[in-house]
Order: structure tokens, then C-alpha cells, then sequence
């Protein structure tokens, strides 16, 4: 049996999703926004596992932590034991 899904529409400026999707190698504004929430996906639970999000060349040099409100109410959360 298929999952339920949901139509979800918004409007985008064109150059931004016309970017991604030339980065991506996706010809679909639905594929880069599947990949996009799957990529949300991931980052939210790991904020609510009290977790921290960075990037780093391969070297593990010039570390840059991922800071965005969503992800630190998403902590605060956890940390209070309401998700």
C-alpha cells in the first residue's frame, strides 16, 4: 500500500532553483526539493539526538558548524523532553 503524500506548492526565485538543480545534475524542481527535505529530514533529528552539524574540508580542516534556528529550536526541544 502506498504512503499517503501531500502536495506541497511556494513559489521560489527561479535563479536559486535554476542553480541547485544545475549543482544537483536534476532536471526536476521535485527531485532537488525531495532531496532538499530528506536533507532536513536528517538534520532535524540529529538536533534532536543533541547533536551539531558541521562541515570541513576532507582534511578535516576549516571546520564551520551549520547554525540555523530551526535546528537550534529543534535542540531546545529535545533538551526540555518535548520531541
Amino acid at each position: 500500500m502506498r504512503a499517503k503524500q501531500t502536495e506541497v506548492r511556494f513559489l521560489i526565485e527561479t535563479k536559486f532553483l535554476e542553480k541547485l538543480k544545475d549543482r544537483m545534475g536534476e532536471e526536476k524542481a521535485t527531485d532537488v526539493m525531495r532531496t532538499a527535505l530528506a536533507l532536513l529530514d536528517w538534520a532535524t533529528e540529529e538536533a534532536a539526538k543533541g547533536r551539531v552539524l558541521f562541515s570541513s574540508t576532507e582534511k578535516g580542516e576549516e571546520v564551520h558548524r551549520l547554525v540555523m534556528p530551526e535546528l537550534m529550536y529543534v535542540s531546545s526541544l529535545a533538551a526540555a523532553g518535548a520531541i
